[in-house]
């Protein structure tokens, strides 16, 4: 083979190396991007029903909801530093575990436990009886 086509193969195969290396990185956004979409809608579909549970349009049910929510927030507040940040990113912000632990310089195990302990301390909390 002649030297000019060794360097039309090599730069053809430099090309599709790079093409397949672009072609990986847009499935794996469209895949995240997609992810976040469910775990953002199935939240919506969460705070809804929390906002319509049997008290439209009713003084108590205000009340109740009022008092609900401003209990949630407090208890919230009073979780330790580490484990309201994760919460605020992973139900607030929508992220994911991965792009937490990225993030913050923490393993995904790290921002699993911290998001069972804070559920944990919610749970108590918010359902004593429960």
């Amino acid at each position: 083979m002649s030297n000019t086509k060794l360097k039309v193969l090599r730069c053809l195969n430099h090309f599709m190396k790079v093409r397949n290396f672009y072609f990986k990185i847009l499935t794996q956004s469209r895949q995240r991007y997609h992810a976040k979409s469910k775990r953002m809608a199935r939240m919506q579909k969460q705070i809804q029903y929390l906002s319509v549970i049997d008290f439209n349009d009713n003084k108590e049910g205000d009340i109740i909801r009022s008092e609900f929510f401003g209990e949630l927030y407090k208890t919230l507040n009073s979780l330790p530093k580490e484990c309201r940040k994760v919460f605020n990113m992973l139900y607030i912000q929508g992220k994911s575990v991965s792009e937490i632990a990225d993030e913050l310089n923490l393993s995904p195990s790290t921002i699993k436990t911290q998001k069972t302990r804070g559920l944990a301390v919610l749970k108590k909390k918010l359902f004593p009886k429960a």
